[in-house]
């Protein structure tokens, strides 16, 4: 596996799943003489105009959970921190506060970094292509259509429903496109016009070079914030 080297670690740290309802656009399929069997899909204008909108500005919705007693619980919003044109929100859904932490022991913790300024996408989209991150030609979705990051936290130990007290690592970046961005400018992976996804590309650390949050001023700030929002989640979703 390549390794990473630091420049392009730093390119990382200035660089989420975000997927909420999207309305059904109309869609119309075309194929052409060159390629018979390889058809995409033409997407509508609206279609279009709201992926234009997502990329300008993403939405991310908070969650909304049933305690036990299948009573709805609102549960603390998901923005844990807004600065240098970017939004990170907690992306580990709190289903039952054991199941809840068991997850997180066993799986580690997920956030989003979302890249609402766009020097900053831009800048991200460059270090990508730059840092020749990205896959083969016809695996993933056009890195253009990049809006943000989801980085996983993993504990050093797993010490079932309770990740609070150990240390932590980066296990993995993955980058993605907006779902309404999905067959929006044959941004779809060649090949595979009938299966697109919103996954670019991920960059996974190597096995045995655990990247710690501490290393890096912004990951150091995420990491007890997304701890924070875990405990206040926990005993308010029950058991």
């Amino acid at each position: 596996m390549k390794r990473l080297s630091k420049s392009p670690l730093i390119v990382l740290y200035l660089l989420l799943p975000i997927i909420h309802a999207q309305p059904a656009y109309s869609q119309t399929r075309y194929c052409t003489p060159e390629a018979p069997f390889n058809c995409r899909i033409k997407p509508s204008d609206e279609a279009i105009e709201a992926c234009r909108v997502e990329l300008r500005h993403m939405t991310v919705l908070d969650y909304s959970m049933l305690n036990s007693k299948r009573n709805l619980v609102k549960i603390p919003s998901r923005l844990l921190l807004s600065q240098d044109g970017m939004e990170v929100y907690a992306d580990t859904p709190p289903i039952g506060a054991s199941l809840f932490l068991q997850s997180i022991s066993l799986t580690g913790m997920k956030v989003v970094v979302v890249y609402q300024d766009e020097a900053v996408r831009q800048k991200v989209i460059s270090g990508l292509r730059g840092g020749k991150f990205l896959p083969a030609p016809g695996v993933g979705a056009l890195v253009d259509n990049l809006k943000y990051m989801v980085v996983t936290f993993v504990p050093d130990e797993v010490i079932l429903n309770k990740p609070f007290e150990e240390k932590w690592y980066i296990k993995a970046f993955e980058y993605y496109q907006p779902k309404a961005c999905v067959n929006i400018f044959q941004n779809d992976a060649p090949g595979f016009p009938l299966t697109p996804g919103i996954w670019i590309t991920s960059i996974p650390i190597p096995d045995g070079q655990k990247l710690r949050p501490e290393s890096n001023p912004l990951f150091a700030k995420i990491l007890p914030l997304m701890l924070a929002w875990v405990k206040a989640c926990a005993p308010l979703v029950g058991h």
